[in-house]
């Protein structure tokens, strides 16, 4: 079926034309390149310069200030199986200074040792929907991996 008969929004559309995808077979052999396994990881099992994936409670105001010319930080504690009190640095998310705090969060990050995180990714959903096999879609600049889900 032509995409143009599909309900596609304008921007949609666009990433499938860059993608030399022009019906929609070609949508459903889109394939991932890989996956990638998100389960909840026991603090004691991180490993330093590791992907650790783990649900924490924010226990301080999330801070923010400017790093260079146009990089920001953000920086919280979470307190992780109510025992731990990890530190956790976000780059570039300014809106993460709107986390409160007691939001429980699924982290998705490098443990940098001394209880530091480097936070890639983070999510207020529940665990159900983010947690499992995600596949991970080759990309063209300006695209998402949330765009290639969608479509």
């Amino acid at each position: 079926m032509e995409l143009s008969k599909l309900k596609y929004t304008p921007k949609r559309l666009e990433i499938l034309k860059r993608l030399g995808i022009n019906d929609s077979e070609e949508v459903l052999r889109y394939y991932p390149f890989r996956y990638e396994k998100y389960e909840i990881m026991p603090f004691k099992t991180f490993k330093e310069g590791e992907r650790v994936v783990f649900e924490g409670e924010i226990i301080t105001s999330p801070s923010s200030y400017r790093y260079k010319r146009n990089l920001s930080i953000v920086r919280f504690k979470v307190l992780v199986e109510d025992e731990y009190e990890l530190t956790l640095t976000i780059f570039n998310r300014i809106w993460a200074k709107m986390l409160k705090i007691n939001d429980r969060l699924i982290i998705i990050g490098k443990y940098e040792g001394e209880r530091k995180v480097t936070v890639m990714n983070y999510y207020s959903a529940a665990k159900k929907d983010m947690l499992g096999i995600i596949p991970v879609y080759p990309l063209k600049e300006g695209m998402s991996q949330n765009d290639i889900k969608k479509i």
